[in-house]
């Protein structure tokens, strides 16, 4: 697995935009992700990690809880992997619990990434990268 990108959640990412941009970093476009019921956006800066923004588009989102309870917040770390499934069975060895399935990835041309948790590490995201 390779470090891909941390993921902020946020309220409204037209404003987190808009400060990242402020603090130099290029914005992509805004993608709906109807599958995983968010807004995203990444943002570049050279010499900096990919950041991911975030936007619950309705109540069933599972970053409304996150943004409702933490406000705008750094919650996930993201890795690529070339394998997912292999990458999760090591990931359950270390007691990691998948919370979300792969699924298809808008943001990623439809590549797979799902979610695991542990509550030493927090939030991990894979995303299957071929």
């Amino acid at each position: 697995m390779k470090f891909h990108h941390l993921g902020i959640a946020t309220e409204d990412i037209k404003r987190s935009i808009e400060l990242c941009r402020n603090l130099g970093f290029i914005s992509g476009e805004i993608i709906r992700d109807e599958i995983q019921k968010v807004n995203i956006c990444f943002m570049r800066k050279k010499g900096h990690p990919l950041i991911e923004l975030i936007e619950p588009i309705d109540d069933k989102s599972p970053v409304r809880n996150i943004v409702d309870k933490m406000g705008t917040s750094l919650y996930h770390m993201c890795y690529s992997t070339k394998n997912i499934y292999l990458d999760i069975k090591k990931l359950k060895k270390e007691n990691f619990l998948m919370v979300v399935k792969p699924v298809e990835a808008i943001a990623f041309n439809s590549k797979k990434v799902c979610f695991c948790y542990n509550k030493d590490f927090g939030l991990l995201e894979l995303v299957e990268i071929l």
